[in-house]
Parts: structure tokens; sequence; C-alpha cells
């Protein structure tokens, strides 16, 4: 068996990676929090838009692998990563919508953000961690 780590960078966190196992004619890859699958992403970090181009290349680079492990949820495959994606893009562009350019969204608004993601994303846990990184990201997406 080999085992690689795969520097990521910005992402979910200030430095995220990936572990790629291979041998015995298996590929699987643990990617930790790069994908929380139908967990509310932890964005108060607020590197959303590296998130995204990590994803992408994820998307990638794990082509042909036998399984991939997330940091929360059910291990699968591509679809874990495109999951995630259209979820972070979707909260992106709520953000941004509701937030008008502000680096804050209000109590009223956070509120609103909480139940059209869940509407979107049904069965999504941890609804504090999408109120926590409200702020944030409205902060990045306003820079």
């Amino acid at each position: 068996m080999t085992f690689t780590v795969h520097h990521l960078g910005f992402g979910e966190s200030d430095s995220d990676s990936y572990w790629a196992m291979e041998g015995h004619g298996q590929r699987v890859a643990f990617i930790g929090d790069v994908v929380l699958n139908h967990v509310h992403a932890y964005g108060a970090d607020a590197h959303t838009f590296e998130w995204l181009k990590n994803l992408d290349r994820l998307i990638t680079e794990l082509q042909g692998f036998d399984r991939i492990y997330p940091g929360h949820g059910d291990s699968g495959g591509i679809e874990l990563l495109e999951w995630q994606k259209s979820y972070l893009q979707e909260l992106r562009g709520t953000i941004n919508d509701l937030a008008k350019g502000r680096t804050e969204l209000s109590e009223d608004e956070k509120a609103e953000l909480v139940e059209h993601m869940n509407e979107k994303f049904p069965d999504t846990k941890l609804d504090f961690l999408l109120i926590n990184s409200a702020d944030p990201v409205a902060k990045e997406l306003s820079s």
C-alpha cells in the first residue's frame, strides 16, 4: 500500500490536504473536510473561492478512485465533490444576494439563509455552522 499526502492550501480551513491510498488493486482517498457530506459548510475561515478551486482540482484528480472518504458523512464517489461544489456555489450566491455588498447579515437575513439552504439541500445537518459562516463569507464576497 502506498499513502501519499497532497497539499491543497486554503479551502475549508487555512490548510487543507487529502491522502490517497493505492494498492492491492484499489485506490481510495481520504479528503477530510474538503467535503462535509450533508453537513452545512464551515465557512468561517472565509476561503470559499479557494475551496471551490480545490473541489475542481479533486474532481479531476480523483477520477477513477474506488472510494472517497469525506470528513463528515458517508463515503462515496465523485458525486460527493459535486454535491459540495453545488452547495458552496448556492451558499455564496445566496449570501451575496442577501448582503448586497455588506460584510454582515442581520439576524433575519441569517434565518432566511438557513431556511433557503435547508430547502435547497434537505437533510443537511448543523445549522449553527451556516449561521457562523454567514458574516465571514459575506466579508469574503465583498472584497
